[in-house]
C-alpha cells in the first residue's frame, strides 16, 4: 500500500514538475501607481506561457474596491487575447506590453475622477480570467482544458499634479517686454537716397 501512494506522489510530483503553468504580473509589479486630478494612468503587464497549453485571456474584473468613485478602470489586454491571433502558444517568449493609452496597449488604463483631492487613494483586485488548450484554438476541436484566474492587487494614488516651471513666466514676461522695446532702423535711408529700393526697404531690429 505505501508503496502504491509513494508510486502515486511520484507520478504527480513528475507531472507537476514536466510543465510550468503561465504566470502573469502587472507592471509595475506592486500594482502601485499614481496621478494627478484628470490624468488618466495605467499598468503594463507581462505573461509568461504556459509550457503545454495555449492561453487566451477573456476577462478582467475589479473586485473589492476601497474608492469606486475615483476614477474609472479600463481593459485593455482582453480585447486582444494574447499577442497574435488572441492567444500565446505554449513555450513561447513572454508576452509584455507597456501601458500606452494611445494605442490601447497594456493591462488597462484607469482615469482618475477631475475632483479627486490629492492624498485619496482606491485599492481593489483585478480578477484576470484566462483559458487553456491542448492545440490551437482557432484550428483545434474540442481542445478546451480549462478556465482559470489570477489575481493582481492595485492602488491608485492621488497626487498633486506638477507646478509649470518658473521660469515659463519670466520668459513669456521677456518676451512681451522685448516686443514692446522693439523698433526698426534703418539708417541708410538717411545717408544714400541713390541706394536700391531693395537696400532702402532693408531694416535691422534694434532693442531699447
Amino acid at each position: 500500500m505505501k508503496a502504491i501512494l509513494s508510486l502515486t506522489l511520484l507520478s504527480a510530483w513528475a507531472l507537476g514538475t514536466a510543465r510550468a503553468d503561465a504566470i502573469f504580473t502587472l507592471n509595475p509589479s506592486s500594482g502601485a501607481i499614481s496621478g494627478w486630478a484628470g490624468e488618466t494612468v495605467g499598468w503594463g503587464f507581462d505573461l509568461t506561457a504556459d509550457s503545454t497549453y495555449w492561453t487566451t485571456i477573456i476577462g478582467t474584473v475589479v473586485l473589492g474596491e476601497t474608492d469606486p468613485a475615483l476614477g474609472t478602470f479600463t481593459d485593455f489586454i482582453s480585447p486582444q487575447g494574447g499577442p497574435g491571433d488572441g492567444v500565446l502558444p505554449p513555450g513561447s517568449p513572454d508576452w509584455v506590453e507597456n501601458f500606452d493609452p494611445v494605442n490601447f496597449l497594456g493591462f488597462g488604463s484607469y482615469a482618475i475622477a477631475a475632483d479627486a483631492p490629492v492624498g485619496a487613494s482606491d485599492s481593489g483586485t483585478f480578477l484576470v480570467q484566462y483559458e487553456q488548450f491542448s492545440g490551437d484554438p482557432a484550428t483545434c476541436v474540442d481542445c478546451f482544458v480549462s478556465s482559470n484566474i489570477f489575481l493582481e492587487s492595485f492602488t491608485v494614488n492621488v497626487v498633486s499634479a506638477p507646478e509649470p516651471s518658473t521660469w515659463v513666466p519670466m520668459l513669456i514676461a521677456v518676451l512681451l517686454a522685448t516686443a514692446a522695446g522693439t523698433k526698426r532702423l534703418c539708417p541708410w535711408n538717411s545717408v544714400k537716397k541713390s541706394l536700391s529700393r531693395r537696400r532702402q526697404t532693408a531694416c535691422s531690429v534694434s532693442f531699447g
